[in-house]
């Protein structure tokens, strides 16, 4: 079974164009000259350290690891010639708890 996901993105002028998600959300986005939103590559980052984040959160919830702090950082590079694709992104986990498994949280990741 499938699951489909929707986004529609009307442009609003300049390089800004107004996201809304299948699940009712609006998202402002531009190319950082307009500041009305974020970049989509940033919004990219972000979906890729948030869903990583929301696999690490469960795995740890079932060996019954509970984080009292949980932070994933994203660093990415693009090239500067068009198109400007990601050449690298680096996720970071810090993973924070009194209780924690070291190798188990490691495992999780």
């Amino acid at each position: 079974m499938t699951d489909v996901k929707r986004v529609q993105a009307r442009y609003e002028g300049g390089m800004a164009f107004a996201s809304r998600t299948g699940s009712g959300h609006a998202i402002p986005v531009d190319d950082g000259n307009g500041d009305s939103g974020p970049r989509p590559t940033e919004l990219l980052m972000a979906a890729l350290a948030t869903c990583t984040g929301m696999d690490v959160v469960s795995i740890l919830a079932k060996k019954r690891q509970a984080p009292v702090a949980y932070t994933v950082h994203a660093t990415g590079e693009q090239r500067d010639a068009y198109p400007q694709v990601f050449t690298t992104i680096e996720l970071l986990h810090d993973v924070e708890g009194p209780d924690l498994d070291v190798a188990a949280v490691r495992r999780s990741i």
